[in-house]
């Protein structure tokens, strides 16, 4: 079971108590296991939206939940911790959770644009990153998921290597790519994906719905943004609900009306229709906190 820990050390460590199982959602794939067992329970979920290295992941568990938003984790022993904002969700019967989004490695970008506000220089940066062959290297040295902060005391879930995890979850999104009417190779060779060139703009757009801001109700929108070959965002769709139906109404018109993008071109340099996944995410300290999927 768990490693003892005394009050001076604060940390459960949990074994895996089950396989990983793999849900092919409408428009999301899913990852889920449990640790632990008794009041000691607890469950791993990655979601990923699409195509590409970004996780939304949600632990559940008995333990009680830490005071503050922010938290740490990291996916190895050795590796820094990193500082991520997080949202409570609701659970069954006596479990808590708290959910973020990351990726399993980070980007480190050149000093001249780490406090860089020129946008069309950090994505061209980001764009020439090989994040599959990241993540791959990643999850080869992943051995666990140890959460600071997030819950009272720390938990360490032990996950083991997550390469072979990884493999199926890339299987499943290239599935998804597929029912959305996409040809996989065309998109995975595209040469640019859709760049979104007023990001900025679109942050500023974003209202908190008033109803929900007067509520204290926070939400996160997972959009995904259908776009052709001239640049015009032709739909925008939930991917998954977590939220009140209100946020997606407003912010979608709103994306809808702003967002302004570069097609995407493909193997030979052509403008090719592609989708964009936006992540939004409404916190009351945080109202406008959001981010693509690069």
């Amino acid at each position: 079971m768990s490693q003892p820990t005394g009050a001076k050390d604060k940390v459960l460590t949990l074994p895996a108590t089950s396989a990983w199982n793999m849900h092919y959602d409408d428009d999301s794939c899913v990852l889920i296991r449990q640790f632990g067992e008794g009041d000691e329970t607890a469950y791993l979920t990655m979601r990923r939206y699409g195509p590409g290295t970004r996780l939304q992941l949600v632990v559940t568990s008995k333990q009680r939940l830490g005071r503050q938003t922010e938290f740490e984790f990291k996916f190895d022993a050795e590796a820094d911790w990193v500082e991520t904002i997080g949202f409570d969700v609701e659970a069954e019967s006596d479990f808590s959770g708290v959910f973020f989004t990351t990726r399993l490695f980070t980007i480190e970008p050149p000093e001249h644009l780490k406090d860089s506000t020129d946008v069309a220089a950090i994505d061209a940066f980001l764009e020439s990153v090989d994040t599959v062959e990241a993540e791959i290297a990643a999850a080869s040295r992943a051995d666990r998921l140890h959460l600071r902060k997030a819950f009272r005391p720390e938990i360490i879930l032990l996950t083991g290597n997550l390469q072979k995890p990884m493999e199926a979850m890339r299987a499943c999104t290239d599935d998804l790519l597929r029912s959305w009417g996409y040809d996989v190779e065309e998109q995975k060779s595209l040469t640019r994906p859709p760049r979104l060139v007023n990001r900025l703009e679109i942050g500023k757009s974003l209202e908190y719905p008033k109803e929900m801001e007067r509520k204290g109700i926070p939400a996160v929108l997972n959009l995904r943004l259908g776009v052709d070959e001239n640049g015009n965002t032709l739909s925008c769709k939930l991917q998954l609900q977590l939220a009140d139906p209100a946020f997606e109404a407003d912010t979608c018109e709103r994306i809808m009306q702003t967002a302004k993008f570069e097609p995407a071109l493909d193997a030979e340099g052509r403008p090719v229709a592609s989708y964009y996944l936006l992540s939004v995410n409404f916190m009351f300290n945080y109202k406008r906190s959001w981010q693509s999927r690069l």
